[in-house]
């Protein structure tokens, strides 16, 4: 249950929802999907009740740990674009570091259930003689277990993989190598890319700006802020995309104007963002001759 919102966001994911990702990571999802187990198991004559708690509880501690890893997940998701984030603690977010942490911490969950156990005069154990039924689910359940965590290494490995491209991919925009760096783009982008929602349109937005082509570059970048608003650098290229613009001043400042407004409301505790507003602000008060 608490692979859960990654194992139906990548299904999702393939077949076609490219919002997939945030909604299974968002309130909606945690308040549905528990439901939809409960039910299920209610009408297959299983503890539905049960079901619900520990579904809920698995999918909440799912999304805690993912925001403890800074992972900007929109948990607030129709409602709201913004990511949350937990200032409190953070999680390594390494396949080593990971597996370290969590089952380190298994064992030790282990260790104390038999501990107790022997301490309260009984232990935790299945009946002696389980039917053949309860041998066959309890097989199901092994196997279903296995499946999980292989397909999980397998994940997650993908997505290091992923987010090395992805940073290269920058590296290469950044350098002006702009077809390498598209390229890249692309792949970076593969299942099961786990790149920020917009990251990659940005990149390319960048890259077509480099290479003069103004149109796909203001597409890219719009796309880019469509899919998180919060993305400073998006806004700031907005602004000064529409600031340098050909066109006359007073459609410039009418085009720049919303972007300048985001950098002030919402990012007052960015010095970048206060620098880039007098700069554009400094761009928008020259208007130069008409030819």
């Amino acid at each position: 249950m608490a692979y859960a919102p990654d194992v139906i966001a990548q299904v999702l994911h393939l077949a076609g929802w490219k919002a997939a990702r945030v909604f299974c990571h968002s309130v909606l999802f945690s308040a549905a999907f528990p439901v939809i187990c409960a039910f299920t198991l209610r009408i297959t004559g299983g503890p539905a009740w049960r079901g619900f708690f520990v579904t809920l509880f698995s999918v909440l501690a799912h999304d805690i740990l993912d925001i403890g890893q800074a992972t900007d997940k929109a948990i607030f998701w129709p409602f709201s674009d913004r990511p949350v984030f937990l200032h409190i603690f953070n999680i390594p977010s390494g396949l080593f570091q990971e597996a370290l942490l969590f089952g380190g911490t298994f064992l030790l969950f282990i260790l104390a259930r038999k501990i107790l156990g022997h301490v309260a005069g009984f232990v935790f154990q299945q009946k002696k003689d389980p039917s053949p039924l309860q041998r066959r689910l309890a097989a199901i359940n092994r196997t279903l277990i296995l499946s999980v965590v292989i397909i999980a290494v397998v994940t997650h490995t993908l997505r290091d993989l992923r987010e090395r491209q992805l940073e290269s991919a920058r590296a290469l925009v950044y350098d002006a190598r702009y077809a390498d760096g598209l390229t890249l783009l692309d792949a970076s982008e593969r299942w099961p890319s786990n790149a920020k929602p917009g990251r990659a349109d940005y990149l390319r937005g960048v890259a077509f700006l480099g290479m003069g082509d103004r149109g796909k570059a203001e597409s890219y970048l719009l796309g880019s802020f469509r899919a998180d608003p919060s993305h400073l650098w998006v806004v700031v290229d907005l602004a000064k995309y529409y600031a340098r613009s050909p066109h006359p001043l007073p459609l410039r400042k009418n085009l720049a104007s919303p972007y300048l407004e985001i950098l002030r409301r919402d990012f007052t505790d960015r010095k970048e963002a206060t620098d880039a507003v007098a700069h554009i602000e400094e761009i928008l008060s020259y208007d130069p001759p008409s030819r």
